[in-house]
Parts: C-alpha cells; structure tokens; sequence
C-alpha cells in the first residue's frame, strides 16, 4: 500500500455480517466453555506448584512481591508497566492481599497440599496465572502471545534473587502446554460468539467523530478482559457481565482520545459529574449553584469540586470576546483556506521535495515519515499510534525513523533543498539543526 494511501473505513453492517458468523451462546454452553476456562486455570496453579520449575517462579514472584513496587522507569514500556500494576499491585506490601502472598513460600514448602486453599484466598486472577505460566514456556524456547508474560518477562530483568536462565524447567512445558491452549481456546470461544455486542456498543459512539474500527477495537479488549474474568458460577449471563465492561473500555478511550487534553478516566468521570449535577441544580433553582450545593449534589468536597471547574474551564470558546471593539479570539487565527503567502509556497515546494525522496524509500519508512511528520492529510501519528497501526513495536517504529532519516541525510536533493529554504532570513546563514 502506498504510504499516501488512506484505508477506506468499513460500513457498520459489515461487521455486524463478520459477527454473523458465530452464534450466541446459550446458558449451558456458556457455562461450559466457563468450567472449562477455570479447570484450566486450576489445573495451571497445580502445576506450577508441584513442578520445581514453577515453584521456583513462584518464590521469585513472592520475593519480589515484597519490595517496593518497581517503578516505571525500570520497565521497557508504559502499557507493560501499567498491566503489572493491573495484576500485582495487590500483592504489595500495600495492597490488599499482600498477606496471602506473603504465605504462599511458606506454603509451598509445608509437606501437604497448603497452596491449594491459598490460591483461593490469594484471588489470582485467571490472566495472571495463566501469564505465569506462558511465561515459563518462553523459557524452554515456546513461543506465545501473551501480554501478561510480557510484562513479566520485562519485570524479571530486575529480580536480583533467581536466574531465570537456571530455573529448574525440567518437564513443566509438557504439562503447562495443554491447559494454557484449554484456557485461550475457551477465552477466544466466549469473545467470538459475542463480538456482536461489541459492534452494538461501538455503533451508540459512532456519531462522537471516532471511527468505528477504533471504537471496535478498543470494545473488543473489553469484551476480552470480561472473558478472563467472568464466573458463571455467579449466576449471571456472560453478556450482561461484559456490557460494562465494553463500555468502559470503549468511553475510556474516546474520555483518552476525545479532548484537547487528556485526563485520567476516573478524573474525565468526576468532571463530567460536576458538569451533570451543574446543569441540574440551575434548572432546578433558577440560578448558579454555590460551591457547597454543587459539592453536596455530587458528592465531592468543595475543594474538589473547584479542581474540577478549573480542568473543565483550560479549553476556550474562539466565540468568546476579548473586548468591546476587538472581535472574538476566533478573529485572530490565520485562515488556512486563504492563499498561502510567500514563505507558505516555499513550505510546500519543500513537502514537495521530501514526499519525492520518501516515496524512494523502503515501504515501511515511506509509511513511518509520512505520518510521523505531519506529510499526510490530518495531524501526524505518534510512535505509540504508528506501531498500532503497523502491528510492530514503538521501538521498531523509531529504529524505522532513525534509518529514513539517515538515508534522506545523504541524498543530494534534500540537502540541497535543506540549503535553499532553511537559510536565516536575516544572516543567509542555516540555522543549527541541519540534516
């Protein structure tokens, strides 16, 4: 594809057709895709605990577990560090379950089946065992996907105490193998019969400005993480379980992507409450609530409530007068409609230029500079959204960057433009920053 090229968004029918293809589920078999998820996840625990191999990460696991939380500048990764807060943070010497990890050395080590029980104590979410235990398989050369081992893996190249590369693995692949297929072939069951209530979900925001497939994707994380953690043994349908958790994902990301400035999703929740409960009580009495009365309505301290105002006020109106005679703030930004100047025909003779010597690069460094630059119809891409976008790490995308760059320092053309649009327009001189 060339790197001008705009893929075409598909129409909303079609993925409801696409999500045709698998039929709802019914109770029972509901239930038993459901049984056979936790029997895996059970059967998973077993093993790590009887295998000296997963009991030696075990012990790692609860050492490290009782230090202070890594912090993210020790992770390769933000999304990396914030899936082992996900899944460990409890587990710290502040969390709430810090106890039952605490236990769990003294537990392997006792001579009957201790870890059992605590297992159920601990809580350990089926992600994470399951993580623990792909994890373990990346070490005898089983290659997985899994974004909790992943976590792990970046997490382990700070534990002092064990040397991963002399964990006792012995058979442990043999037995850990079958239940963690058991495991993501019923997980990947569950989210395919119901990707329909995704589609369902997404089509409600499509009118926000966010393309469906975005909207899509972020629901179908969603619909995942509610297939790790559904329990039919609570009595509930797995769709009225997921329905949550499909909006939330789907609201954070839109709360994430959907404003000038982006807010956690817990504050974006607390501003628009405030903006709620605003709007009501002025309905209601006819005039501007006082600080007090609006902090009451939302449950808020008044403190609070005025650190909310403030982040809802930092975007303004361009209609918003600046005085008497001197027009709105919208008078004053440039028209980008309007002829382009002298300097503006410069600039796009350069674009010009550069699009020509990018379109000789290799496709995905062509597809790399003309996003990330701003070369495209729209605002450019960070590294973050590129690598989403292209399937491949964020480090992939700025070695991809380093090396077009490098190849457009050298070729005769772009310096020779460089020369003939970057010069100071006072001294004839090109600034500091040449290629």
């Amino acid at each position: 594809m060339s790197a001008t090229a705009t893929p075409q968004e598909p129409p909303l029918n079609w993925f409801f057709s696409a999500g045709g293809r698998h039929s709802l589920l019914t109770r029972e078999q509901e239930a038993q895709l459901d049984g056979d998820k936790w029997a895996a996840v059970e059967n998973t625990w077993s093993v790590l605990c009887e295998y000296p191999g997963g009991r030696a990460l075990l012990l790692a696991v609860a050492a490290q577990c009782g230090r202070a939380f890594p912090s993210i500048e020790s992770i390769e990764s933000r999304d990396k560090y914030f899936l082992l807060r996900r899944e460990f943070e409890a587990y710290f010497p502040d969390g709430d379950r810090a106890g039952q990890m605490a236990a769990l050395p003294a537990a392997l080590a006792s001579a009957d089946t201790a870890w059992q029980q605590l297992r159920q104590n601990m809580a350990l979410p089926a992600s994470l065992v399951i993580g623990m235990a792909q994890f373990l398989l990346r070490q005898q050369g089983v290659t997985t996907r899994c974004a909790v081992a992943d976590a792990i893996q970046a997490w382990s190249g700070n534990w002092p105490q064990v040397s991963l590369a002399n964990l006792p693995l012995d058979d442990i692949a043999d037995a850990l193998t079958p239940n963690v297929l058991q495991f993501n072939a019923a997980r990947e069951a569950l989210t395919l019969h119901n990707l329909r209530l995704v589609y369902t979900i997404a089509a409600r925001y499509r009118e926000l400005g966010t393309p469906i497939t975005d909207l899509v994707q972020e629901g179908t994380l969603g619909l995942i993480r509610a297939a790790e953690k559904f329990d039919h043994r609570q009595g509930n349908r797995f769709s009225t379980y997921a329905y949550n958790w499909i909006t939330q994902a789907v609201r954070r990301f839109l709360c994430e992507r959907g404003n000038l400035i982006s807010y956690p999703g817990q504050v974006q929740d607390q501003v628009n409450r405030v903006h709620r409960e605003r709007l009501a009580l002025i309905e209601r009495i006819g005039r501007e609530p006082s600080t007090q009365q609006l902090a009451q309505a939302a449950h808020l301290s008044p403190a609070r409530v005025n650190h909310l105002q403030q982040l809802g006020n930092i975007t303004l109106s361009l209609d918003e007068p600046l005085g008497e005679d001197e027009g709105s703030r919208g008078d004053f930004l440039a028209d980008e409609q309007a002829e382009p100047t002298a300097r503006g025909t410069e600039l796009q003779s350069l674009k010009q230029c550069l699009v020509r010597e990018i379109d000789t690069l290799a496709e995905d460094e062509r597809t790399v500079m003309m996003n990330r630059w701003g070369l495209l119809p729209g605002r450019p891409l960070s590294r973050a959204e590129l690598a989403q976008n292209m399937s491949i790490s964020r480090e992939w995308v700025r070695q991809l960057e380093i090396s077009a760059m490098d190849k457009l320092r050298r070729k005769p053309m772009v310096r020779e433009a460089f020369r003939d649009h970057c010069q100071d327009p006072d001294t004839g001189d090109p600034p500091g920053m040449g290629l």
